[in-house]
This record gives structure tokens, sequence and C-alpha cells, in this order.
């Protein structure tokens, strides 16, 4: 799941595959911030018991080494803006990126690698340049 989030969050998709209350989907542009959404990454700090409901924003540790590519390419960490836990959420993860300015049209593959084990490849997340 992605999720545009500038001003108002809207769903990062082609344009006008979704229609919901976030209203109609549309592709990333560069310098957009985009929330990646999924599970299983590991600790944090603070940590949360499993099942505990997260009260607040926790990052994977330092020790994760955490990077991103996008679209095979490696993100600056300036772009990587928050990986850890969704407050409000038990057990959802939650990875905060910038969209970079070099970001290539189309769809880009995402690739997060955290305590020395990576995500498959995708999801894909679509982007139009302006």
């Amino acid at each position: 799941i992605a999720a545009r989030y500038n001003d108002t969050a809207i769903a990062v998709a082609p344009h006008g595959l979704f229609t919901d209350s976030f209203g109609t989907s549309r592709p990333a542009v560069p310098g957009d911030i985009v929330l990646l959404f999924g599970s299983g990454w590991g600790e944090t700090d603070p940590s949360f018991a499993t099942g505990e409901l997260a009260t607040g924003a926790a990052s994977v540790l330092l020790e994760a080494n955490v990077t991103v590519t996008f679209g095979g390419v490696l993100l600056a960490q300036e772009d990587i803006l928050y990986v850890g836990v969704t407050p409000g959420a038990a057990g959802l993860y939650q990875l905060a990126i910038r969209i970079p300015v070099n970001a290539q049209a189309g769809n880009n593959t995402v690739v997060l690698t955290l305590y020395g084990k990576s995500t498959p490849l995708g999801p894909l997340l679509p982007v139009e340049r302006p």
C-alpha cells in the first residue's frame, strides 16, 4: 500500500485506479513524500510486544542499516524520512520516503533492506514527471 502525503493523503497508483475516501489515485511526482506499509521489519526503539498497539512513533534500530532502492537506484539517506511502527496499529510498519528529483517516469520498484534482509522486488510505485 502506498499513499502520497504532502498536504493530503492520496493513493499512489495510476490515474483513477482507485476512487475512495482519499479521493482519486494518481502517480507520485518527484518531491512527493510517500508512505509504504508492511509488517515484520524487526525491533524498534521503543519496543512493543507482539500484538501491542504502538502508542507513538518508534524507529527501527540503527543496527538495521536501512537502505532503500527506488527504480534500481539507491536513495540518499536524507530521502528516507522514517522507518518504524505505525502509531495506533499493532504490527504495522511504515516507510516514509521522498521521491527523488531524478526519479524515472513509469513504474519504479521499491526495495527496503534492513538487518541484512531485503523485501521482495516490488511494490511498483508509479511516477510521472511534470
